[in-house]
């Protein structure tokens, strides 16, 4: 008789008994155990114990973590912005590497140009044949980007020197804080922007910091890394 849980053409499982501990072998002789008291010798039974096989066991939170940053490493390296923009100093600033990311989140870059219709041809000479690829000349500034490996790597440069960027300064304070703030922190700042908001906005909230968020984040620089952490547990 077919058992409860089997599929069509599915050999059914083989139950051994070895000392006081009975096993359950699949039909490619993984072994799974089976508490005793579970145990059903007869094969007329329609009820057995479903034991999900290792590899799907769901993932904890560190192990996707692992495989976003593993996975944007490798669409870092095989598109080679790095390498073609060298020129510019770039400097990967995504969330990503920081634990702060959620689903859907892109692979920020930051650059320093000098000629912004020089940037723009190097970028389109590169990456014009990338899915969505696309670049706009904000004056000041200039973004680009485009879809590689899974995500979306945007470029974002400006005449200032990529170390007085706020967005790059801003990358070195969030990976402060998830340093100091650990698992907790970061999760609690991923729930908040899974509800809508932005990072920094996210952290301010999480923070109670007031005033403009990306200011009020900046601000976290000079402080001092005990005044930091102690801030940090009072809120989280």
């Amino acid at each position: 008789q077919t058992l409860t849980g089997l599929g069509p053409g599915r050999p059914p499982p083989l139950f051994l008994k070895v000392n006081a501990i009975r096993v359950r072998t699949d039909s490619v002789g993984t072994v799974f155990p089976v508490p005793a008291s579970l145990y059903c010798p007869s094969f007329q039974c329609r009820c057995y114990m479903k034991i999900s096989h290792p590899a799907s066991v769901k993932k904890s939170r560190t192990d996707t973590m692992t495989d976003t940053r593993d996975a944007a490493k490798k669409a870092i390296g095989d598109c080679q912005v790095l390498e073609i923009l060298r020129d510019y100093t770039p400097e990967v600033v995504s969330t990503i590497f920081v634990d702060l990311d959620i689903e859907g989140s892109d692979i920020d870059i930051v650059c320093c140009h000098r000629d912004i219709a020089e940037f723009e041809a190097a970028f389109r000479c590169a990456f014009s044949s990338m899915e969505g690829c696309e670049f706009a000349d904000r004056g000041e500034y200039a973004v680009g980007r485009f879809s590689f490996g899974g995500f979306i790597v945007e470029v974002y440069s400006t005449t200032e020197p990529v170390h007085m960027q706020a967005a790059y300064r801003h990358f070195q304070i969030m990976k402060r804080l998830s340093k100091l703030g650990g698992e907790k922190f970061t999760s609690r700042v991923r729930q908040l922007k899974l509800s809508g908001l932005k990072t920094e906005p996210a952290i301010c909230q999480l923070l109670s910091l007031s005033g403009n968020p990306y200011t009020a984040v900046l601000e976290l620089e000079s402080w001092p890394e005990k005044e930091l952490v102690n801030h940090i547990r009072k809120h989280i």
